[in-house]
């Protein structure tokens, strides 16, 4: 008998052991159909020293990301907020010697010593806004400088490894050699900018200006210092920006080229795998997409509404749907991992630690984040995505043994 059957319900059966179904008359329970949902923060928290290891990601890819320094995107943010320690710090000795203010002066040491040049800060009202000033331009200055000379020397770098993953991909005989050379065409044709600070919007047409000032303002916040990236595309050529505040979370706060490259890889390989989706090349991903709807959806989304059907034709519905509407975004992920893998394969003296390091840098980003209808949830993207992927697991030194039962998604 078809009944309406309420979607988050049997959602919850797709991605959970605990739910109930509707079948026939009667409500039932469904049987579990995917791993346990994420591990909630104070498990996460409590996780065992030692997890954020490359034994740990074989074991458990998103507990051995999201455990490190307490859970969360705690591993980025600390970064953060060290760099906006120094900033501070910095506006004050600058206020101290400018005005010769000699208790400012004498506070600032010690591991308090920020905290007691602020105290001492509130006994001059009038120098705040100034110090406020200072601040702001410290920032805006060294997180140009650390953004224009990273992507200077690295973006064409972490560009020509998603072209290398485009050509593994021919080489394993899951994409022909026509579609790989429009792809490659696209990631080429693509302009990363550099640097986005007045003189880069000036050198770009008024329109193509206006367009990506919006979007820049919109996913990179007034300040420039959320942590994205993102692509726009105006009159057929396609822009990747980066959020300034993207680079203050690396390793070192920009003070280390190395981790710096690190810090974007991933990222600039995302946006470019937008280049080479779904919406381009509808085609080659049937069996991908087809993968995704019928694997573990591992609380890939969190859609809601009302279908009406039988449980069995709701649950394929939308199980298709959640996998349209999140397409693009998982493909971009697929690419991401795809030249991580070749990145890796480029480098033999770089150890496992390291590598591990490298994806829990830029990974650890999507922790505890929700889906946004178009972005899955943190989970889906690290457990399925990057956890699953057999490549990224043998760099890290993984055994057979510690092999997944559940097979990544690919294109053939």
């Amino acid at each position: 008998m078809n009944k309406n059957i309420v979607l988050p319900l049997l959602l919850t059966c797709l991605i959970s052991s605990t739910a109930f179904a509707g079948k026939g008359d009667d409500a039932k329970p469904c049987l579990p159909k995917t791993a346990p949902a994420p591990l909630p923060e104070d498990v996460i928290r409590l996780a065992m020293p030692g997890q954020a290891t490359p034994e740990g990601f074989c074991a458990n890819p998103y507990l051995s990301i999201c455990a490190s320094y307490g859970g969360g995107n705690e591993y980025r943010e600390k970064n953060y907020r060290k760099f906006m320690d120094d900033a501070s710090m910095h506006a004050l000795e600058e206020l101290a010697q400018r005005y010769r203010i000699a208790r400012l002066t004498s506070t600032l040491h010690g591991p308090d010593g920020l905290k007691n040049g602020l105290a001492v800060l509130n006994e001059f009202p009038g120098q705040r806004a100034e110090y406020e000033t200072l601040r702001a331009r410290y920032i805006q200055t060294r997180s140009h400088a650390i953004e224009r000379d990273t992507m200077t020397v690295y973006a064409e770098k972490a560009r020509g490894y998603v072209i290398k993953g485009i050509d593994a991909q021919v080489r394993l005989g899951n994409l022909d050699k026509d579609t790989a050379a429009e792809m490659r065409s696209s990631i080429t044709d693509t302009k990363i900018l550099p640097d986005f600070d007045r003189a880069a919007l000036a050198a770009l047409p008024e329109d193509t200006r206006n367009h990506i000032a919006k979007s820049y303002a919109y996913w990179c916040h007034a300040d420039g210092l959320s942590d994205n990236a993102f692509q726009s595309t105006v009159d057929g050529q396609r822009y990747v920006i980066f959020c300034p505040g993207t680079f203050l979370r690396a390793q070192r706060n920009g003070d280390d080229s190395i981790q710096n490259y690190r810090n974007i890889f991933s990222t600039i390989a995302h946006e470019l795998g937008h280049t080479v989706d779904p919406e381009f090349y509808p085609k080659t991903y049937g069996k991908f997409l087809g993968c995704v709807a019928n694997g573990d959806l591992g609380s890939l989304s969190t859609e809601g509404g009302s279908w009406q059907g039988s449980a069995e034709d709701i649950e394929k519905s939308l199980r298709s749907s959640i996998a349209q509407s999140h397409k693009r975004e998982i493909v971009a992920d697929y690419w991401a991992v795809q030249a991580q893998v070749a990145y890796f394969n480029d480098a033999p003296l770089l150890g496992a630690q390291e590598r591990f390091d490298m994806i829990r840098q830029v990974y650890s980003g999507f922790c505890g984040g929700s889906d946004e209808g178009i972005h899955p949830v943190g989970y889906y993207r690290i457990a399925k995505v990057v956890g699953l992927d057999l490549g990224l697991r043998k760099a890290l030194g993984c055994s057979t043994a510690s092999a997944p039962t559940e097979a990544a998604c690919g294109l053939r």
